[in-house]
């Protein structure tokens, strides 16, 4: 029975020491488990960086070729006016001739009542 109860307190002792052991086992295991986490969570991170960098980008350019198209559209404008007012010149300039020679045929067909 004292042997029994030896084999009973061995037994009972190894198997302590045993899960002291798998308990350290897991202690030493959890700084790398922190530290793959700590990688992910900074991969996460440096991923959702890039795509807001991208997105940023995409939406600078475009705009960029909003504004180019608005720089183009005031230019089309700006063109548009300058030739209209040409052509309103041009006009005023025909009318003045045709008053001019109105106003000459005038003048002779006095004279020639006179």
């Amino acid at each position: 029975q004292e042997k029994d109860e030896l084999r009973n307190q061995v037994n009972t002792l190894i198997q302590q020491q045993q899960e002291q052991q798998a308990r350290q086992q897991e202690e030493n295991r959890r700084p790398e488990r922190d530290q793959q986490h700590l990688q992910q969570e900074k991969d996460e991170l440096r991923n959702q960086v890039n795509t807001l960098n991208q997105q940023q980008q995409e939406q600078q350019a475009r705009q960029q070729e909003q504004l180019n198209k608005l720089q183009d559209l005031l230019v089309q404008q700006k063109e548009g006016a300058e030739q209209q007012r040409r052509e309103e010149r041009q006009e005023m300039k025909h009318q003045m001739e045709m008053l001019e020679r109105q106003n000459g045929q005038l003048m002779l067909m006095l004279q020639s009542k006179i």
